[in-house]
């Protein structure tokens, strides 16, 4: 026979597990949110630094033979050093600010 000491206690663990299994999955979401963001930098990165190898090879191929080429590597770090020198900055949001 279950005592109402053991159903609320019973009842108590019941809430303390549905309350940590909502902490684990917005946990979850914040760590996916957060790989996924790196991931898309990531590739940004490589396509960027190839296409600014490809880029800088046809300028030398094609118009300033004395215009050094450029390595992949070399490329990758120069095209995410640029994005995000050059990434737009958005800004705060209007209203309650005075001017």
């Amino acid at each position: 026979m279950v005592t109402a000491a053991t159903r609320s206690d019973l009842a108590a663990s019941l809430i303390d597990l549905v309350r940590r299994d909502q902490r684990r999955k917005s946990r979850r979401k914040a760590w996916g949110k957060v790989g996924n963001a790196l991931f898309q930098m990531a590739g940004r990165w490589l396509f960027g630094g190839l296409w600014l190898m490809l880029a800088v090879g046809i300028v030398h191929h094609e118009w300033i033979a004395g215009c050094p080429t450029i390595g992949y590597w070399w490329a990758v770090l120069l095209a995410g050093l640029l994005r995000m020198a050059l990434a737009t900055v958005h800004p705060a949001a209007k209203g309650g600010e005075d001017r």
